[in-house]
């Protein structure tokens, strides 16, 4: 293992920040796979009956939506809701962790921390911040987009939603880039081509004047041209 992510993780300073790639090996309700980016964005066009052209999942959920409006909802639970996590995902809910973000709506992640020692608090990016626990006893898990059990409340999947989401209050998204700028994330299943993170990242430092610690990413690859991207 890194020396310096081991530490982190050893002095309770490591901040897990999961992609749409870290929930690959869950399973829904029904048992079949989780369904990747790709497979999803072709499962909503064909709930819809529209004609599915390797259109990204922003761009496929926008049209959706648009057209099945609150008939979606029933439909994203039955994909994402009621999850058995990964083997990994079971493996993170046996350590003690300072925070985690992720940007997956899909509960497979609280159903692997269950039995874990620390007490989970589910956070959505509009509500408000605590105090984390400086004796590890609560977990804050941060969906910054979403969560399928709490669609009332809205998700960000499609480009207008991100356009929208930063012209709001979102706590947590805020609190995520002061982390960033403060504490080592371990990046899983993302190769950070988010819009919005990188949005309150930067608005974050030029109101601070901060710049970003040492963080890491997990990717099965990544481009010379990706790389040098993720240094920046």
């Amino acid at each position: 293992m890194n020396e310096v992510i081991k530490s982190a993780i050893e002095k309770g300073e490591l901040i897990l920040f999961l992609g749409a790639g870290a929930s690959k090996g869950g399973k829904t309700s029904t048992g079949a796979d989780l369904l990747d980016g790709n497979s999803l964005a072709d499962e909503l066009a064909k709930q819809a009956s529209i004609p599915y052209s390797d259109e990204p999942l922003d761009e496929v959920y926008a049209a959706v939506r648009a057209q099945l409006e609150s008939r979606l909802d029933p439909i994203l639970e039955q994909l994402l809701r009621h999850v058995r996590p990964s083997v990994e995902y079971d493996t993170l809910g046996k350590y003690a962790w300072r925070r985690i973000y992720t940007l997956n709506i899909d509960d497979g992640i609280e159903r692997a921390f269950r039995s874990s020692a620390q007490n989970l608090c589910v956070r959505l990016s509009a509500d408000a911040i605590e105090d984390r626990d400086v004796f590890f006893n609560r977990l804050d898990l941060v969906k910054l987009n979403g969560s399928v059990d709490r669609l009332k409340e809205g998700i960000i999947f499609s480009s207008a939603e991100y356009a929208r989401a930063t012209n709001r209050a979102l706590p947590w998204y805020e609190q995520c880039a002061s982390d960033f700028l403060r504490m080592p994330f371990l990046f899983i299943g993302t190769k950070l081509n988010e819009p919005l993170l990188k949005f309150h990242i930067e608005r974050y430092k030029a109101i601070n004047g901060k710049t970003a610690g040492k963080s890491y990413v997990i990717t099965p690859s990544a481009t010379p041209i990706q790389e040098a991207s993720l240094l920046q």
